[in-house]
């Protein structure tokens, strides 16, 4: 996983679909700066111990990820998804906390120009 910038700015994580279809871009940008509020329902669901719903939005993430180029959103998906089938609450708790961190580091990559960032 990416860590934070020691600024307490998340550093950025580029779509890697993007070098080989910059005309992705507005699919890419409007799945980035959705991706907080499909997080947030992850939460609630974590609060409800929903486990069963926790694992249907992982499993989307998962392909969502793989589908966007953030490769690294679809591992840390993929550690949700199995927590939440273990039930393991601690666990999903620090893996929701790294997804949380990831979708932070996905909207500052996405809010830099593609120009820039590339």
């Amino acid at each position: 996983m990416h860590e934070p910038s020691h600024d307490g700015n998340p550093d950025p994580i580029f779509s890697t679909i993007l070098a080989e279809f910059p005309e992705l871009w507005d699919v890419v940008d409007q799945f980035a700066r959705g991706l907080p509020g499909h997080v947030d329902e992850m939460q609630d669901a974590l609060e409800g111990a929903a486990y069963e719903r926790l694992v249907q939005s992982a499993r989307s993430l998962i392909t969502a990820g793989r589908g966007h180029g953030f490769p690294e959103l679809a591992h840390q998906a993929a550690a949700v998804e199995q927590a939440a089938r273990d039930q393991v609450f601690d666990d999903l708790e620090l893996n929701m906390l790294a997804l949380r961190e990831l979708a932070n580091q996905i909207r500052a990559g996405i809010e830099i120009d593609p120009m820039i960032g590339r």
